[in-house]
């Protein structure tokens, strides 16, 4: 994987890059009959992660997250065709002497 990127202050990054993975699967226990397989991805990704909890074992404010894309194409090499989006992220919050995070 090659990628670019930077950061966006103290709370976060921006990356993109280009990736290719090569593998095959043996069957060594088991049911023999059943074939091998083989893996080959080629693809772009861009991600944008974020983070402003103020702590990382028990945070009491701020938020974290991630937003990725990635396009797979056969053109990098890769079996087939796709593209996906994926987010994930999480707050934390206080109440008293209560935290919460989700």
């Amino acid at each position: 994987m090659a990628d670019l990127g930077c950061n966006l202050g103290h709370w976060g990054e921006l990356r993109t890059g280009i990736s290719y993975t090569d593998g095959d699967a043996v069957r060594t226990i088991g049911d023999r009959s059943i074939a091998g397989f083989g893996s080959h991805d080629g693809a772009w990704s861009t991600v944008l992660r974020f983070d402003t909890l103020d702590q990382y074992n028990f945070p009491s404010t701020g938020s974290a997250g991630e937003l990725s894309w990635v396009r797979s194409s056969r053109d990098l090499g890769a079996a087939v065709d796709y593209e996906g989006l994926h987010a994930f992220g999480y707050k934390a919050i206080s109440a008293g002497p209560h935290i919460g995070v989700g």
